[in-house]
């Protein structure tokens, strides 16, 4: 759904990166993952990945690299693995993204009280 908006934005989203606990953990996640989305998934090795992006761009600002390229190349984390997309499994989720998009617009969207009322649920 997020690369959608993106695309409906007019934004194309080239390199598909995951890093964390779950891409990590999960590598049959990040198949599905590559197989919705049609694209080249890099799991790289970091649990800091947002610490990483800021030390980078501080480093940046702060004349430590010259480039944010140059940043990037010296401080960037190592590649875990990479899963690219199976021509079969894309048919298949092509099929089931359709069903989870109306489902997800149905309960996100046109009946968004049945779903935080269930939340709340949680709360009692």
């Amino acid at each position: 759904m997020i690369m959608q908006q993106y695309q409906s934005w007019n934004m194309d989203v080239e390199d598909v990166f995951a890093c964390g606990g779950i891409p990590k953990k999960n590598p049959l996640m990040m198949d599905i993952y590559a197989n919705v989305l049609n694209k080249k998934v890099t799991i790289i090795d970091s649990e800091y990945a947002p610490a990483i992006g800021a030390a980078i761009l501080g480093s940046v600002c702060g004349g430590a690299h010259q480039s944010l390229n140059e940043a990037i190349e010296s401080m960037k984390e190592p590649v875990l693995y990479e899963v690219t997309p199976d021509p079969e499994k894309v048919k298949r989720y092509k099929k089931l993204f359709s069903a989870y998009k109306e489902l997800h617009d149905l309960h996100g969207y046109k009946k968004a009280r049945i779903m935080r009322n269930v939340g709340k649920l949680m709360e009692a």
